[in-house]
């Protein structure tokens, strides 16, 4: 246990571990282990892995409960954000995942016959690689699907190769190593299975495979397909987390599959209520999570203030507040217009019933200090705000003057308002 908060305090690597407590008498102090005796990467691997999730989520409430104690941290005001932890993995295709079964049982093959001998077989490894290979490169359809065929049947030919060798290994002269490979072959088999199955119906078939159904590596079968709003695919797991004033993680929650942030975000919250007994006054959380439901069930919990970070094409749809509605959608706008003019942009009521607001913000202003005019403040506008033509009308009072630019383009406000 020491040795893994030595590991992930300092950000080090296995090997790097291993070095640091062979060489660092701090670290062998603080790890309690004997000076004739040191850790080599893979022992130290194996134990650090054998840790149970339970095990890390006590470790961490015990913290919390310190700094509560303490007063460091009062889980008073949260916020809920989610992200994604990478597999180590390389990009899957479908035929790279079946030169990875070729390869994992052809080494399990060379190992059978080593411990018994006299297996007859042949290795495909270089077959199937070369047409893993050709078929990234392959320019049409047809000729990938002929080399798909080939692949598949080196596959299932050296797999069969393998069940051969399975059979025969009680005839091992160790029996240690003959149930370790038993052992190894009864985890790969069933994946192999899997991806030779998947790519009949996804390349031979044309059959649209479920993303949760779906293998993207034999070495990491456990990883998810992610995909976060429009940025690109990420293969792993969805996180969802819960940080404090402090910036300790009061908690964490590895999701299966690929839910929405949504559909996440009451459950992390009574998470929150169920640990520290009482709902947190205030709470953020991305726009992800922003929804009607959520914000009336959070009120429901007690939570006075709640806040989603949200886009500007939805901000008409993100402010919402239980005593006061936006109403009549040409009044509304007209106000907005006058808010906008005053350089405030905020929601209708804001002085009246702060508890009660959902605000979604696209960011602050940003501010050009290094003008010359003193009277004239250069705000760039967001690339996605579209001020329509209710929002043009603006009256030539004691109020200051505004240009509407085209998107990424600056305002001059004669005024000073926003300063």
């Amino acid at each position: 246990m020491r040795c893994a908060l030595l590991k992930q305090h300092r950000q080090l690597s296995y090997e790097e571990l291993a070095f640091h407590l062979e060489d660092s008498a701090s670290f062998r102090a603080f790890a309690r282990l004997p000076l004739s005796w040191t850790p080599k990467k893979s022992v130290l691997q194996m134990t650090i892995s054998a840790i149970r999730a339970e095990t890390w989520e006590a470790i961490n409430r015990i913290l919390l409960a310190s700094a509560r104690q303490e007063k460091v941290e009062t889980g008073k005001v949260v916020r809920l954000d989610s992200t994604v932890t990478a597999a180590l993995m390389h990009e899957p295709s479908d035929s790279s995942l079946l030169w990875d079964a070729v390869r994992v049982m052809v080494r399990l093959v060379k190992a059978a016959d080593a411990l018994v001998g006299g297996l007859m077989w042949r290795n495909h490894r270089r077959a199937a690689k070369k047409r893993a290979r050709v078929i990234e490169y392959a320019r049409n359809q047809p000729t990938r699907v002929q080399l798909y065929r080939e692949l598949i049947k080196l596959t299932r030919a050296t797999l069969a190769y393998a069940d051969q060798a399975a059979t025969q290994l009680w005839q091992a002269a160790d029996p240690i190593a003959a149930v370790l490979w038993h052992a190894e072959f009864r985890h790969y088999r069933p994946l192999i299975e899997r991806i030779v199955a998947q790519t009949e119906r996804r390349v031979l078939r044309g059959e649209a495979i479920a993303a949760n159904e779906k293998i993207v590596s034999l070495f990491e079968p456990h990883a998810d397909i992610i995909v976060k709003g429009g940025r690109e695919v990420q293969y792993g797991h969805k996180l969802n987390l819960t940080t404090g004033r402090s910036g300790l993680i009061l908690d964490l929650v590895i999701e299966a599959g690929n839910p929405a942030d949504s559909e996440r975000f009451l459950p992390m919250l009574n998470r929150h209520i169920g640990f520290y007994g009482e709902a947190p006054r205030q709470t953020a959380a991305d726009g992800g999570f922003a929804s009607r439901h959520n914000l009336g069930q959070a009120k429901a919990l007690c939570v006075r203030d709640v806040a989603f970070h949200k886009k500007a094409e939805a901000f008409f749809d993100t402010l919402a507040s239980r005593d006061q509605s936006i109403g009549d959608e040409p009044a509304f706008l007209q106000e907005f217009a006058h808010q906008l003019q005053r350089g405030m942009l905020i929601s209708l009521g804001l002085d009246q019933h702060v508890e009660d607001l959902a605000l979604g913000v696209n960011g602050a202003p940003q501010i050009d200090h290094a003008a010359g005019d003193l009277e004239i403040n250069l705000v760039k506008m967001p690339s996605r705000v579209r001020l329509g033509a209710s929002l043009a009308q603006v009256c030539r009072d004691h109020r200051p003057e505004m240009v509407h630019p085209a998107p990424n383009r600056f305002v001059r406000d004669r005024d000073s308002a926003l300063r």
